[in-house]
């Protein structure tokens, strides 16, 4: 009876013996670890550990095809050697798929690391652009609004100048009015003067004329002397006591 049959339940047998063979032809109380899949065709590979007695027959048909020891053993190397070269493959091709995976890792993450650093900086940019743009705002409205007052204070100043002027100028108009108002007062006082004067004159002349009109053919000397003592004395006598 071989493995096979002693254990039903396995469809495929890959197994490695450990223990010696004895000079009957038997296995001495050894463990044959048996690597194998379930009859339920789950992938997933099984150890187990059998102890038994075994056969070298059983031993051969367990999966030993050549009768010959040196064959087996052969065989057996050379199973083991492909099977350890499948292992290191497998293991070189797991290393290297891990590599490649953390590789891909690492750069998936450098790459986010690189956007979100590149987000940031564009974030910080922007922000900073924003910031400049409300700054630039502000000094422009500042600059305007300086710029209105002065506008405004030289608008007031102008304003002020043009009144003091006008001020000014009615202030001169006023002077020169009163002044002018007072030199043709002068003048006109002046000229009542001088005309009165000449009147004066004018009449005195009148009388003057007159007066030699009148002594015009009388004697001079002690006749006119005694006329204007007798006159005179008219007069003295006509003025009350």
């Amino acid at each position: 009876m071989n493995l096979r049959e002693r254990l039903p339940f396995l469809t495929s047998i890959s197994a490695c013996w450990i223990g010696r063979i004895s000079d009957e032809g038997f296995v001495d109380e050894s463990i044959r670890l048996v690597s194998a899949y379930s009859a339920s065709g789950i992938s997933k590979s099984h150890w187990y550990s059998v102890r038994a007695r075994f056969t070298y027959e059983e031993m051969r048909n367990g999966g030993m095809t050549d009768e010959s020891t040196k064959t087996k053993t052969k065989t057996k190397k050379k199973k083991k050697k492909k099977k350890k070269k499948k292992k290191k493959k497998k293991k070189k091709k797991k290393k290297k798929k891990k590599k490649k995976k953390k590789k891909k890792k690492k750069k998936k993450k450098k790459k986010k690391k690189k956007k979100k650093k590149k987000k940031k900086k564009k974030k910080k940019k922007k922000k900073k652009k924003k910031k400049k743009k409300k700054k630039k705002k502000k000094k422009k409205k500042k600059k305007k609004k300086k710029k209105k007052k002065k506008k405004k204070k030289k608008k007031k100043k102008k304003k002020k100048k043009k009144k003091k002027k006008k001020k000014k100028k009615k202030k001169k108009k006023k002077k020169k009015k009163k002044k002018k108002k007072k030199k043709k007062k002068k003048k006109k006082k002046k000229k009542k003067k001088k005309k009165k004067k000449k009147k004066k004159k004018k009449k005195k002349k009148k009388k003057k004329k007159k007066k030699k009109k009148k002594n015009k053919g009388r004697h001079t000397g002690l006749s006119a002397l005694l006329a204007a003592a007798q006159r005179s004395a008219q007069d003295d006598t006509s003025q009350p006591q």
